[in-house]
């Protein structure tokens, strides 16, 4: 557990470490928000919590140390992109204490937006798959506290995404696990994309399963569970045309040229 996780979301000794978090690979995803960045944005008073990224303008990025006109757009672009990563991604970002990628993916897959958890009894959260009662009540203390949920009314106001899979979406109740490699992208990347469109990012075939979707190299131990359990197994080349039903594909490969989302 980081030693930097405190109850208070904008404690100012640890906001430094509060917006390193948020901006990492496994969060929000903030390429160029690394701690020198988060220590000179901090130090110069333009941010104080990780809401307060949201409102930055590249003139502000460019008063940096190191920053000039290109690299100040970059990370501006980088910040309003993150917005819509998911709500499990903010979850997790937010440094709750325990609750760590996984638990966040659950909590996003049961709730229809991130309000859901500031009422939710303990009860309500302990009877969710692998949530015990040390993390429901870190969970119901974090909620509890009104400069938490001012962070949030700040995420909201900017536009970031606070809905869970719930909210609706054309692949609501499909879950979708992958296996080898696709060509396209990471596995956690696709994943991502069926979250977008409202369907659910599994890590292992259940009864659950929708689709297996296979790369090169696959696993052995996944599709022979798929083939047993008559889970339906499609090529990457499948899963390109289910997505194409809903995104423009023309447009995801753009942005996978520029490192953005692959």
């Amino acid at each position: 557990e980081a030693a930097w996780r405190c109850i208070n979301i904008a404690c100012p000794a640890q906001v430094i470490q509060r917006l390193k978090h948020w901006g990492s690979r496994e969060a929000m995803d903030i390429r160029g928000l690394g701690e020198a960045t988060a220590k000179a944005l901090y130090g110069k008073g333009l941010v104080k919590d990780v809401g307060d990224l949201y409102y930055l303008k590249p003139t502000d990025i460019a008063k940096l140390p190191g920053f000039a006109e290109k690299s100040a757009l970059n990370l501006y672009r980088a910040i309003q992109e993150s917005k819509g990563r998911g709500l499990d991604r903010v979850l997790y970002g937010l440094g709750i204490r325990y609750v760590g990628l996984t638990t966040a993916k659950k909590l996003a897959q049961e709730i229809e937006s991130i309000w859901d958890l500031k009422d939710m009894s303990l009860e309500r959260l302990t009877a969710i798959e692998g949530i015990g009662e040390v993390v429901a009540r870190s969970i119901r203390e974090f909620f509890s506290r009104p400069e938490n949920l001012q962070v949030i009314e700040k995420l909201q106001k900017a536009g970031v995404r606070l809905e869970g899979r719930r909210a609706g979406g054309p692949l609501e109740g499909m879950v979708f696990v992958f296996t080898g490699t696709l060509r396209c992208c990471s596995r956690e990347k696709a994943g991502e994309l069926v979250e977008r469109l409202g369907g659910t990012f599994a890590g292992s075939v259940t009864t659950k399963t929708t689709y297996l979707v296979v790369g090169q190299d696959p696993g052995r131990t996944k599709l022979d569970r798929a083939r047993k359990l008559g889970v339906r197994i499609i090529d990457e080349e499948e899963f390109l045309k289910i997505l194409g039903r809903y995104m423009d594909l023309s447009l995801i490969r753009g942005e996978s040229r520029s490192g953005t989302l692959f």
